[in-house]
């Protein structure tokens, strides 16, 4: 298979998901809802606890709070992969005449679109709670955290999906264990 099939097949695994989290928006909901509760946590009650001289606290808070929310996110792709996986999804998809990598690329570039929600989410949050950068140009610094964050994720879903892979063997070999009794 060719990297443009390759490309194009991932491309439809990548709209399923997307179609996945507007028919469950529980997904979207949460991943959005929960960085939004730690940057109002941080940002409020433990606010007034850290001194930080010269600076605002808030222009480390949000930075840190993206890099906890991309890698939190990261287990995601592999949460979905073996969820797909127990479900028989993956064999489907294996029957089907597309590229066996394709999987993993689409569920990977669906979660980095969703990322860049999150991160658009986060960004007015902080903006709201008072992050201010310090550069000339602020768009410059959100834009650059947006491009940072997302090719962070995309790195950081490969290891979440590789750790489903076991996840699903011990699964099945569990389920063949209870169902022999």
């Amino acid at each position: 298979m060719s990297v443009v099939s390759t490309l194009a097949d991932g491309a439809v695994v990548a709209k399923r998901n997307l179609i996945k989290i507007k028919r469950v928006p529980e997904l979207l909901v949460f991943t959005t809802l929960s960085p939004i509760m730690f940057i109002l946590l941080f940002a409020y009650v433990f606010g007034s606890a850290i001194n930080v001289p010269g600076v605002g606290y808030r222009e480390f808070l949000i930075p840190g709070i993206f890099a906890q929310t991309v890698i939190f996110g990261a287990t995601i792709t592999g949460a979905g992969l073996a969820d797909d996986m127990q479900k028989g999804i993956i064999e489907r998809f294996r029957s089907l005449p597309m590229s066996r990598s394709a999987v993993l690329v689409g569920r990977t570039g669906s979660d980095v679109l969703n990322n860049v929600i999150v991160i658009v989410v986060m960004s007015l949050t902080g903006l709201v709670v008072g992050w201010r950068s310090t550069r000339r140009y602020p768009m410059q610094s959100a834009a650059s955290c947006c491009c940072c964050c997302s090719p962070m994720r995309c790195r950081g879903s490969w290891p979440g999906s590789a750790c489903s892979f076991p996840a699903r063997r011990s699964c099945s070999r569990h389920r063949s264990s209870s169902s022999s009794r």
